[in-house]
């Protein structure tokens, strides 16, 4: 345990000194002589330097109870590259004052370009993993009571459906089940409905969880229609965790998230 926090120690040292290099690639650009191809070059090495820590923090920063800290340093991350890319762009396009610089300059814009384009992929995998950070269920193997229009009656959580994952059938009490693969202290739920019609058919819905798959405890429970239902309750340990409509009526949900 004192091995993973200092994994995720290191990992935010890393991302704190990404943030003090894009101060500094900022602060060279914005002095008044910053048309100066060395200081520029510098700029980018920063740029590039601050990059790489970003890059590797995220795959060292492991720990579940560090995730939320994570993810606001991230997100300061994420703006301190919008801005130092902002004044990359302005210290590129101003006219240059001979022609080396000139040269300098249509690079420098040249690789703002590229450096934008990696900045809005780095921009949605961070949202994208920011949506799914300490999700116990990702990854994990869903069984539900049945499979009915095309979809399976099981398989391996991706929670990367165009509207829903599973889909029962009509006549029964539908069950979806998670298994966590181990035992899991959990807080909260996220349950995406289907997106494209029949929200209704998804309640009411019963969140249950159970440490032996004989006896199961409610965690929480929807009566209303509902497009995304965020749930808390008091942590629980559990390696199984299963949604069920307490009706005879068909299943399907877009996304699950258990933290």
């Amino acid at each position: 345990m004192e091995q993973q926090a200092s994994v995720a120690d290191d990992g935010l040292v890393d991302l704190q000194r990404a943030v003090a290099a894009f101060d500094l690639a900022e602060e060279q650009l914005q002095r008044e002589d910053s048309g100066d191809a060395e200081r520029l070059k510098l700029a980018f090495k920063l740029y590039s330097a601050a990059l790489s820590h970003a890059d590797g923090s995220r795959a060292e920063a492991d720990c579940p109870q560090d995730h939320q800290e994570d993810d606001v340093v991230r997100a300061g991350v994420l703006q301190q590259r919008a801005r130092a890319l902002s004044a990359i762009y302005a210290c590129a396009r101003r006219q240059p004052r001979s022609n080396t610089q000139r040269r300098v300059a249509r690079g420098a814009e040249l690789l703002a370009l590229l450096l934008g384009a990696s900045l809005v992929l780095v921009g949605s995998w961070l949202w994208y993993d920011a949506s799914e950070v300490g999700n116990a269920a990702l990854g994990k193997r869903w069984t539900a009571s049945s499979g009915a229009e095309g979809a399976p009656p099981s398989g391996t959580l991706t929670n990367a459906a165009d509207h829903f994952f599973f889909h029962t059938g009509g006549r029964e009490l539908p069950v979806l089940e998670l298994d966590l693969g181990h035992p899991t202290l959990i807080t909260n739920a996220k349950i995406v409905n289907r997106d494209d019609c029949c929200a209704e058919r998804a309640v009411p819905l019963v969140l249950e969880a159970s440490t032996d798959h004989r006896a199961w405890r409610e965690l929480a429970r929807r009566r209303r229609s509902f497009g995304v239902w965020r749930s808390y309750f008091a942590p629980y340990t559990a390696r199984w965790v299963r949604l069920r409509v307490l009706r005879l009526e068909a299943f399907h949900l877009k996304r699950i998230v258990i933290r």
